[in-house]
């Protein structure tokens, strides 16, 4: 009977220990699952953010493009502007310069008539001269009375031939600065209409130029609207998969805690080792007044996570220029304590989570040495403090989170001076 027994107690251990290998090894199966789920989870965050970086990247090129095409747009249209007055201008001196033609024209036509007039009355003349013979100049001249007479009657003979003469070289000469000063306004006016016509082919240009340049912004305003669209599709897909990141987070920590209590309590009490609930408290959201010690620096300031110490992002790097803090990560970040690196006073608490910050928490410490300091610690899973709670150096106030824009739990810590930015890093050196 006592062997028997023994034998029973020997089976029953057998049993509960592959029975707690069978648990331990669905538990370890699932949690193998859940990983790969938030790995998976992550990767296309990780592949979203990129592409969203790339349609920001060409939103801003195409915004860009735009304000150039806008510039262009706008000296194009002066320089058509210009054009147009300088048309207009030439228009009106081809005006004038055909209205001076026109009335040259008249001047030398009334000229001509004159010339013709003076030569057909010279003419008229001469024929009479001819057919009177000897009543004539010839007579005029042979009948003097005297040498003198002779002398003077030449002379009078002479100048009326000179004075014809005259009058005829006279017209001529005004009819030929007439034709002169035509030609020269002529030449003016081909040269001026040389000019017009060439810039009648500019304005040409210029409008063939505004009109492509009118198209090429509207192709632009196009693209600015697609890829502004496309930026906030991938927002929208960013936030739904920041969720199922916070909620893979939380199952695998969930998950952690099971296998812990199974570890400690192969009947599946639910018991600790210490006999308490294994339920946890990370992320409880529940009031902490426990102070964590640790070392302070030079600067005044303890380091925000105890547990974790690696820079993940810094201080406004080339690739992340508006990065106005650090990122915090390392081995087991999710649910790690976030201590107050001075003692102060809780200004705002952002419990429900904000789109860049998700849930945060900004402490007041004061003013030291002349400036004012707030510290701020952000994307949270749980915070542990309330608005206007008064802290202590190294008093827990939040756990380690992914809320917010967050491709993965850390935290994002800044420290501000008189309301600046400042490198949160110098503090610890």
């Amino acid at each position: 009977m006592r062997f028997k027994k023994q034998i029973k107690i020997l089976v029953s251990a057998i049993l509960a220990v592959a029975l707690l290998i069978t648990q331990f090894s669905a538990s370890a199966a699932t949690l193998s699952g859940l990983q790969k789920n938030l790995s998976d989870l992550q990767s296309k965050y990780k592949s979203l953010e990129v592409k969203q970086e790339q349609m920001k990247e060409q939103y801003e090129r195409a915004v860009q493009d735009k304000e150039n095409r806008l510039e262009y747009k706008n000296l194009l249209q002066e320089k058509i502007n210009a054009t147009i007055e300088q048309l207009d201008i030439l228009v009106m001196r081809i005006e004038i310069l055909d209205n001076d033609i026109e009335t040259l024209e008249e001047q030398v036509e009334k000229k001509e008539k004159e010339i013709d007039a003076n030569y057909e009355t010279y003419k008229e003349r001469v024929r009479a001269i001819y057919m009177a013979g000897e009543t004539g100049l010839l007579e005029f001249v042979l009948s003097s009375s005297s040498i003198s007479d002779f002398f003077d009657r030449m002379v009078i003979a002479k100048s009326i031939s000179d004075h014809d003469n005259s009058i005829i070289e006279g017209l001529k000469g005004d009819k030929q600065e007439l034709e002169d000063t035509k030609k020269r306004i002529e030449d003016n006016r081909r040269d001026l209409s040389s000019t017009k016509a060439e810039l009648e082919a500019k304005q040409d240009e210029l409008d063939r130029l505004y009109e492509e340049n009118n198209a090429v912004i509207k192709e632009l305003e196009k693209n600015e609207s697609y890829y502004l669209s496309e930026q906030k599709k991938k927002a929208a897909e960013m936030k739904e998969l920041n969720a199922d990141i916070e909620k893979a987070y939380k199952e695998i920590e969930k998950k952690r805690q099971e296998i812990a209590n199974q570890n400690n309590d192969p009947t599946g009490g639910g018991k600790t080792s210490s006999g308490s609930s294994g339920s946890g408290s990370s992320g409880s959201g529940s009031a902490s007044t426990k102070v964590i010690s640790g070392k302070v620096y030079s600067s005044g300031l303890m380091w925000p996570t105890p547990t974790l110490s690696t820079i993940t992002s810094g201080f406004r790097t080339k690739s992340r220029p508006n990065h106005n803090g650090v990122d915090i990560s390392g081995r087991g970040a999710y649910g790690s304590a976030i201590i107050a690196t001075m003692g102060g006073t809780v200004y705002k608490v952002g419990d429900h989570g904000s789109k860049s910050y998700g849930k945060f928490v900004m402490i007041d410490h004061g003013t030291i040495n002349g400036k004012s300091y707030v510290t701020l610690y952000a994307h949270c899973s749980a915070i542990y403090v309330s608005k206007g709670q008064t802290v202590k150096q190294g008093q827990k106030i939040a756990a380690v989170g992914s809320t917010g824009n967050s491709t993965g739990p850390h935290l994002h810590f800044e420290v501000r001076v008189n309301g600046n930015y400042t490198n949160p890093l110098n503090y610890f050196k």
